[in-house]
């Protein structure tokens, strides 16, 4: 179950397949029209398992947030971000050394981990409960749902 607070994708018309929906429907904002507003982000976090929640906690222009907890304790945060109007971020993805099935990956500081998708979208884990390492970090990075975060930025 994922819960999603405070804004999610929801209206009459609603889908759970946002596969049936076409890039012009998704609203945009920022100054140029270029970012796609966060509750976008939303369907493509992973779903909660295995006694994990994952709880959606904000949603901005550009960028997507959450947690994901366990037995009430928060785990790791979560996040999107367009960085369609953020070029600096992208040279940080050029040194890689990493890559989580071949998209690039590097570590944010010591405890996050994140991967580049589509040359636009940063999808990133970071550790709050230090049990929750890399490789926790990396299985939950792979639970995105990056191939359709992919068909996005087509």
């Amino acid at each position: 179950m994922i819960l999603f607070i405070p804004s999610c994708l929801s209206d009459e018309n609603s889908n759970d397949d946002l596969s049936l929906l076409d890039k012009e429907s998704i609203t945009f904002r920022g100054e140029d029209n270029s970012l796609y507003t966060g509750s976008v982000f939303n369907a493509y976090f992973p779903e909660s398992d295995d006694g994990y929640d994952v709880i959606v906690t904000s949603d901005k222009p550009g960028l997507a947030q959450g947690k994901i907890e366990k037995d009430g304790r928060v785990k790791a945060t979560i996040t999107i971000v367009d960085l369609h109007n953020k070029p600096n971020m992208f040279e940080k993805y050029e040194g890689a050394v990493g890559s989580l099935d071949g998209l690039p990956m590097i570590p944010k500081g010591n405890k996050g981990t994140a991967v580049l998708v589509a040359n636009r979208f940063q999808v990133q884990v970071r550790s709050i409960d230090p049990e929750f390492t890399e490789p926790y970090r990396m299985a939950w990075l792979r639970k995105f749902n990056i191939s359709k975060l992919n068909d996005l930025a087509e």
